[in-house]
């Protein structure tokens, strides 16, 4: 590793007045920045390309990262400055995470090392939820996505960094938790020296800074971003990319002239009009991240159980009206182990919540209370250690209760021996209702994540440890008991206790 800062020495004298520079070598010197040994990565496949560089997966031991070469024409003082805003804010669960660098002796090049998003990214995912030209998604599956942009981009902007080059190929997916990635244009606000001008993909960039005509030309700043989130929250409902038949130079001309994409029919008007409010050509109507968090919290309230359709080739009438009472016609895929409590349509309501729609999965049965007892420890040596469960419940032949936890079941943690009762963290919970006098479907969202899961040796499936949970008095009584506290939105009118005349607990197995 001492060739890496013998060459960093050689290459930071024309640069010293990099501060960028600077900082990354005096990383270097303390060991705050891990130095890998390029020639134990293996199996290396390229799995990206862009402006800025290209991403291949690799082997290192047991570890499966993401390497990052930039292209030929950066310099270390490019290098630094990625590095050096990743390093900043890759603390961040939303933010695709740095492990450190490596130098490849053979080409001379500098190469990050970061992790590696398993399921890609969000272009690759709206493309391959077309099928027969008809793209497909619930408004569930969008904020769900949003919701997760929208908080890191919260953290960059908190750390008074832009990211600037904001679109679906920079938005990775891994394992349910959204990434966002390439900080190749990021700038710190005071940042306006002449390698801030713009670049990256047209379509996405705020046409405020292209405007050859405006003698005025805005800086980049945080609603640079917000014009690029609105772009991505139209494409999230077309499956497409903006302006997708044209080059970039006739985008770059429509968006500065004001032209923006179509709404897709069957998008919430709420939708509509935040997107088109943040990609509003008057830098001052965009609102702010706090505010969209808010009318996305808003739009997931009213609109629990929709889907939005796309078609390339507009047949008369669409496959999926307004007034349908559920996309059964849509799931072939969703199967489920026999039930006394849910019904395969039921499970396809679920699994929307959890993946969209069209999402290949198997409801498996693990735990059935009037076959397997009702003792809390029943529960725990059938569904404790299993990720992504279903909880099910029925309080009787009309209302059917439950949850999906995305992270494992577990007792209380000990210390000392000593069970501690502990709320653990997830974004993806969710809680639900079936009222079949109604014929309504309610998911209610976790929106205090750090309680989201509550672990007790006195509890069985606890959600929030209020919102809905079983419970066991001194008496060995059982009791489920529902109270809105932590999730956005009541599932039972009634507040309190309650019996149920069973309950069942499945692990969603995704198929392949």
């Amino acid at each position: 590793m001492c060739e890496i800062n013998e060459l960093l020495t050689s290459l930071v004298i024309p640069y010293v007045e990099s501060s960028n520079v600077e900082w990354y070598e005096q990383r270097l010197k303390e060991g705050r920045i891990f130095q890998y040994d390029y020639s134990k990565f293996i199996n290396k496949k390229q799995i990206g390309e862009g402006g800025f560089g290209t991403v291949y997966s690799a082997d290192y031991g047991d570890q499966k990262l993401a390497l990052k070469r930039l292209n030929s024409k950066s310099t270390i003082k490019d290098f630094a400055r990625e590095v050096k805003k990743i390093y900043k804010v890759s603390i961040h669960d939303n933010i695709n995470r740095f492990h450190g660098i490596t130098y490849d002796s053979t080409t001379k090049e500098y190469i990050m090392v970061l992790q590696l998003a398993k399921d890609g990214n969000l272009r690759e995912y709206l493309k391959n939820r077309w099928k027969d030209n008809i793209f497909k998604i619930s408004i569930v599956k969008i904020i769900q996505i949003l919701n997760q942009i929208v908080e890191g981009l919260k953290f960059l902007h908190s750390n008074n960094i832009i990211h600037r080059d904001l679109h679906s190929k920079n938005i990775l997916l891994n394992e349910g938790r959204v990434l966002i990635a390439d900080f190749g244009l990021a700038r710190e606000l005071n940042d306006i020296s002449v390698d801030s001008s713009t670049g990256g993909m047209p379509a996405y960039l705020d046409p405020c800074l292209m405007d050859p005509n405006n003698p005025n030309v805005a800086q980049p700043d945080e609603k640079s971003d917000i014009y690029s989130l609105g772009v991505l929250m139209w494409e999230l409902t077309s499956g497409t990319i903006p302006f997708e038949k044209d080059n970039k130079y006739t985008v770059a001309f429509k968006t500065v002239r004001g032209d923006r994409e179509t709404p897709i029919s069957n998008t919430p008007e709420d939708y509509v009009n935040l997107y088109e409010k943040c990609w509003s050509s008057d830098r001052e109507q965009r609102p702010t991240l706090k505010k969209i968090s808010n009318c996305l919290e808003k739009i997931s309230k009213e609109t629990v159980y929709q889907f939005i359709i796309n078609e390339k080739h507009s047949p008369a009438s669409s496959p999926f009206s307004e007034t349908s009472t559920g996309p059964s016609e849509y799931f072939t895929l969703v199967t489920i182990d026999p039930s006394n409590i849910i019904t395969r349509k039921h499970a396809e309501m679920i699994s929307s919540c959890i993946y969209g729609n069209n999402f290949p999965c198997k409801f498996k049965l693990l735990y059935r209370a009037s076959r397997d007892g009702l003792k809390l420890k029943n529960f725990h040596s059938l569904c404790d250690d299993k990720e992504g469960t279903v909880v099910v419940s029925k309080v009787n032949q009309t209302e059917v209760l439950g949850g999906y936890n995305p992270i494992i079941w577990q007792k209380a943690p000990r210390k000392f021996g000593i069970p501690v009762n502990s709320s653990v963290e997830t974004r993806e919970s969710f809680i639900f209702s079936f009222n079949g006098t109604k014929n309504v479907f309610t998911c209610s969202r976790v929106i205090n994540a750090k309680k989201a899961i509550y672990y007790s040796d006195e509890y069985g499936p606890s959600f929030g440890k209020y919102d809905l949970s079983l419970r066991n008095d001194m008496l060995l009584n059982y009791k489920w008991y529902c109270e809105q506290k932590n999730y956005s939105l009541p599932i039972r009118s009634a507040v309190g206790s309650f019996d149920v005349e069973d309950y069942e607990v499945f692990w969603i197995e995704k198929n392949q």
